[in-house]
């Protein structure tokens, strides 16, 4: 699916300074209506997914897109305005810091 037809897409995306340069990367795509659910080998790494893909932290590698549009190039009031559109339910241990 191409970012710009997808809500959100995540390229070539480290969670984490370990995972930077491929291995352990995240390609993903959710589409309008769609739901997922995520499944992280670290409890750890789900703040930091949930942040990465809210645009609140800009990933160690890859790129963000929320409809269409790399969060790195969005001004705060639209990144603002397209969190709205993002909803994150997790189930941890772990309260990811925002």
């Amino acid at each position: 699916m191409e970012p710009r037809s997808a809500v959100l897409s995540l390229r070539g995306v480290a969670l984490s300074a370990r995972q930077r340069g491929g291995a352990g990367t995240v390609d993903f795509d959710l589409a309008h209506r769609e739901v997922a659910v995520v499944e992280l080998d670290e409890d750890s790494d789900a703040g930091a997914f949930v942040d990465i893909c809210l645009g609140l932290v800009e990933p160690p590698s890859g790129e963000v897109y929320c409809l269409g549009q790399a969060w790195s190039v969005q001004g705060y009031h639209d990144r603002l305005a397209h969190r709205s559109r993002i909803g994150a339910v997790i189930d941890s241990q772990i309260w990811p810091a925002h």
